[in-house]
């Protein structure tokens, strides 16, 4: 009988995990503007050693020894209400 969950994929050979894969999942998290999660790292501090950032993360991840960073929780006014968010560090999103 097949098991019915997938098998997990080697970190080493996964493909989202490619620096080009990387780069591009950087670029959606800078185009959507967002803030410094618990780590207080911006968007624009992150970019200063993109390239750096962006391998220590990969090195990380196919080490097996990433965690991810603190998490911050805000509140957003949305029209009349406000909303109760979790913000995760700029490197988290990007994965």
């Amino acid at each position: 009988m097949a098991s019915a969950t997938p098998a997990m994929t080697d970190p080493a050979e996964a493909p989202w995990l490619t620096l080009p894969a990387l780069r591009a999942a950087w670029k959606v998290v800078k185009d959507n503007k967002g803030v410094a999660g618990g780590d207080g790292v911006t968007i624009a501090r992150f970019r200063l050693q993109l390239d750096t950032n962006l391998l220590a993360l990969q090195d990380e991840v196919r080490a097996g020894t990433y965690t991810p960073g603190p998490a911050r929780r805000t509140r957003l006014r949305m029209g009349d209400k406000w909303r109760e968010i979790t913000v995760l560090p700029v490197r988290d999103r990007v994965l």
